[in-house]
Order: C-alpha cells, then sequence, then structure tokens
C-alpha cells in the first residue's frame, strides 16, 4: 500500500493498493464497483466467498467524500486501487452560497 500526494494539487491526497494477485479481466472491469458484482474467475479451483459489496461499499464512501476511485489490472500481474480525495469536503449549503457570489 502507497500513499502519496496528487502532484497537481495540494488540496488532495491520493492513496493506492497494489497487489500481485490474479489481476482482473478488462471486461470485469466496467461493472467491478457495482453492488453484487464480482469477477468472474471460473478457473479457480474453489469458489469465491465474496459477496461483491466490498468495492462498492468504498465506491460510494469515495463518492460521498466528494474523491475518485480507479482501477488499473492486468491478469496474471496483479491490480492497483488509487483513492483520490480532497483535503476538505463541500457541503451542499456551501455550494449552493459559492454559486451566488
Amino acid at each position: 500500500m502507497g500513499r502519496s500526494s496528487n502532484p497537481r494539487s495540494t488540496n488532495q491526497r491520493a492513496i493506492a493498493v497494489t497487489d500481485t494477485g490474479i489481476g482482473i479481466a478488462s471486461e470485469d472491469q466496467k461493472h467491478i464497483f457495482n453492488p453484487f458484482a464480482r469477477a468472474d474467475h471460473s478457473n479457480k479451483l474453489h469458489p469465491s466467498d465474496s459477496t461483491g459489496l466490498g468495492l462498492a461499499i468504498v465506491a460510494r464512501l469515495v463518492n460521498l467524500l466528494q474523491g475518485k476511485i480507479s482501477l488499473v489490472s492486468q491478469l496474471g500481474v496483479g491490480s492497483t486501487f488509487t483513492v483520490i480525495l480532497p483535503l476538505e469536503v463541500t457541503t451542499n449549503v456551501e455550494v449552493i452560497a459559492t454559486d451566488f457570489h
């Protein structure tokens, strides 16, 4: 797991988590952040015991915190999940007040 600041902005921080696992196929990456989505690993010897909710929950929390989450993955190599979060979160009231000034 790594932690770094985003070079484009000092108002954000990035956290990257990398593994050297089996990777996620590109067709599975398209929906991996949806609730109950699970990557197809039918070639595994044992079935996955995941519910497909973990990444959906993380994506929702990142969204609520006005951040972004991304995935880079290659089969047989591993995956890197990167979360970029602002240091300050704007509430709806602040957004409305800012829009009228």
